[in-house]
């Protein structure tokens, strides 16, 4: 009895000290939102790193790791935080998340990045996610990928400038660096999907759009020359596809479309001849067979259709002409009936030596496309 009533009082010495976590009471919103930043938020800010960030270090629970995760994320998810209070977090937090990420958990490093992500500051967090962009595991650069589209939507709807501006900046970085360095398609996936994600200030939104664009054009251009197994991975042209229906539905909507320029514009229809382009390799290089590689071949159907639909959309926008849909029926042709040269044929009227994007306002070139 003795040893059961020892074991008791050792069990809650050892719970109790759980209980002295910073308090429920604390109102992170007024806190996170002070300018500048009080010295109560700044001891807050302490009390709560030290009494969290060790489990995102240590912890081999991930029960426990994503209630940590939870109660950092708590006060960067208030309606207005200010720059002071991002950057203090970023500055005391930083170390900690660095050590996270050099470790080998994988639970635990991706909580690490989504908190790096919710801190959205200028540099202080996102030179985090870039140290776990250039990691080996696939799985660390998705969680980092994952954690960008959260900074970017942050950085371009702040109310200073100078932040949206850095917005800008780090979405050209990732579309002319990072995406046609990374050679994993989901993680490809999510840094196209951050580029989206942009809104807020109209002129950061045109131009994280524009980088999309551009991006899904080098992306198509690197996989069409470099990368043979792309056309039997339906994970590649799912990204393009996710990219696709992003602009598709920017330019479904008429209060922005209006107000997007010509050379956006011109992008994006650019970016959907390459999509075309990449089904086109794709069937001259195999010709999938629905009872061997239906994944690939759904998916490159989609392909051909999302990158038609947008081509569609921006030539309206641009020169109010009327196209009709045809890439879906010639691929369903392509692979059923009549080879690829069905698809070809039908993709020669946006691609080929006479097509629409070879002409003005595209004015795009030949050898682009094949």
């Amino acid at each position: 009895m003795k040893t059961l009533i020892l074991s008791i009082a050792l069990a809650c010495f050892v719970i109790q000290p759980a209980t002295a976590q910073p308090s429920d009471a604390v109102n992170w919103c007024e806190l996170a939102n002070s300018r500048p930043l009080s010295n109560e938020a700044r001891r807050e800010l302490r009390t709560l790193l030290d009494t969290h960030l060790s489990a995102l270090i240590d912890s081999e629970d991930p029960i426990e790791v994503d209630e940590a995760r939870r109660a950092l994320i708590e006060p960067l998810d208030c309606p207005a935080v200010s720059a002071d209070f991002r950057r203090q977090y970023a500055n005391d937090a930083k170390q900690g998340l660095l050590e996270v990420i050099g470790g080998d958990r994988t639970h635990n490093t991706s909580a690490a990045l989504a908190l790096a992500g919710a801190i959205a500051t200028e540099r202080s967090a996102t030179d985090i996610l870039d140290v776990a962009l250039e990691k080996d595991s696939p799985a660390v650069r998705y969680a980092a990928a994952r954690a960008y589209r959260r900074t970017l939507a942050s950085m371009a709807s702040d109310s200073v400038q100078q932040q949206r501006n850095a917005a800008v900046e780090l979405a050209g970085e990732l579309a002319r660096s990072t995406i046609p360095e990374e050679d994993d398609p989901l993680v490809v996936s999510a840094l196209l999907a951050s580029l989206a994600s942009m809104e807020g200030d109209f002129a950061s939104h045109e131009r994280g759009l524009a980088y999309l664009a551009e991006a899904t054009t080098a992306l198509s251009k690197r996989l069409r020359t470099q990368a043979q197994d792309a056309y039997t991975d339906p994970r590649w042209p799912r990204a393009m596809v996710l990219a696709f229906n992003e602009l598709e539905s920017e330019l479904l909507d008429p209060a922005k479309e209006q107000r997007f320029s010509s050379n956006l514009k011109v992008d994006i229809a650019i970016a959907a001849g390459q999509g075309m382009a990449f089904v086109n390799s794709a069937l001259a290089q195999m010709l999938p067979a629905d009872d061997e590689s239906p994944e690939a071949t759904t998916a490159l159907r989609d392909l051909a259709v999302s990158a038609e639909t947008v081509a569609i959309l921006a030539d309206r926008s641009l020169n109010n002409s009327v196209n009709p849909r045809r890439l879906g029926n010639a691929f369903d042709d392509a692979i059923t009936e009549n080879g690829a040269r069905a698809f070809f044929l039908a993709s020669d009227s946006w691609i080929g030596a006479s097509g629409k994007l070879l002409n003005a306002p595209y004015s795009a070139q030949a050898n682009e496309f094949r």
